[in-house]
């Protein structure tokens, strides 16, 4: 979901089938540090105040994206430790039989660097369609971009990651199509991947993901890069108690999967900034942009 707009489903609701695995993807196993997963959050309003409350002193955030490569002025005051992970997207690449990046990415992408930058996101939901927050990407395109355009970044020492798939079950079937697309040529560092839903659906996909990606010891860490129960249509669904909730249970799942390294939660946004589809239960701030009950917990480490 891109800002706030994807629906992906209420497939997302329920557990996910279990798929076989394909050929499995290249990876390198980064030892967790801090003692669990790190907390980050997806901000999609680089400029808001509110930021401040959120990273600020005692804060456990310690990382951000933005889904561009354009970090967030607010944080960076706040918590200049924070490390921004910086995303690619179609946008920022030129087509063609030997893709390239756009004129200026590079360039980005260095200074981005020198600023203590070291992971990089790419590809955005390609599972899900441009309309609903997604990139719409075939695996076959989104291969060849990823070996031309991103693999060759490790050289230039980013840790990169696969491209950022739903967590429904197209999202499985994407990666596995990706994977046979690749062969032997799209390593990986890390995986980031969306889950929105209830929490036996979020445990069965990190099953579903740690069979895919894991048949070795040396298989890639986890990042979960967008989380939340939204309100979907459904009645009595996404309230902040079940968000509470299901953060608590997210949390202590992640902590018992050494696989999982990091964590963000999608909701950074006033109670009334909310869309239709995650509904308020998500939201880190109430609409006077002080930090809610569900705020708290993210920034403090707390359970509901």
């Amino acid at each position: 979901m891109h800002a706030l707009l994807s629906i992906v489903g209420l497939a997302l609701l329920s557990g996910l089938a279990q798929a076989a695995p394909a050929s499995q993807p290249q990876g390198n196993n980064n030892n967790n540090k801090g003692g669990g997963p790190r907390v980050g959050i997806a901000v999609s309003d680089k400029t808001s105040s509110d930021l401040e409350a959120l990273v600020g002193e005692g804060s456990k955030v310690d990382w951000y994206y933005t889904w561009e490569l354009n970090d967030s002025p607010v944080i960076r005051k706040a918590n200049p430790n924070a490390e921004f992970l910086p995303q690619v997207g179609p946008q920022d690449v030129i087509a063609g039989d030997n893709p390239t990046l756009a004129g200026g990415v590079a360039e980005k992408l260095r200074d981005l660097q020198k600023s203590g930058s070291k992971r990089l996101l790419c590809f955005n939901e390609p599972d899900e369609d441009v309309g609903n927050g997604g990139t719409g990407m075939a695996p076959k395109l989104a291969a060849k971009y990823y070996k031309s355009v991103i693999v060759p970044l490790k050289k230039e020492g980013w840790q990169i990651s696969h491209p950022v798939v739903t967590g429904s079950p197209r999202g499985l079937g994407w990666l596995q199509e990706f994977a046979k697309e690749c062969g032997a040529d799209c390593p990986t560092d890390f995986v980031s991947v969306h889950w929105y839903g209830i929490f036996g659906g979020l445990e069965n996909w990190v099953k579903q993901l740690d069979g895919f990606y894991h048949s070795s010891s040396k298989g890639p860490k986890l990042w979960f890069t967008e989380l939340g129960v939204p309100k979907a249509g459904v009645e009595g669904q996404g309230t902040p108690a079940e968000n509470a909730d299901f953060l608590t249970q997210a949390r202590q799942l992640f902590q018992n999967k050494n696989f999982v390294e990091a964590y963000a939660w999608f909701g950074v946004n006033r109670e009334n900034h909310s869309n239709a589809w995650t509904g308020s239960g998500t939201s880190l701030f109430n609409n006077a942009g002080q930090l809610s009950k569900l705020g708290k917990m993210l920034k403090l480490g707390t359970s509901a």
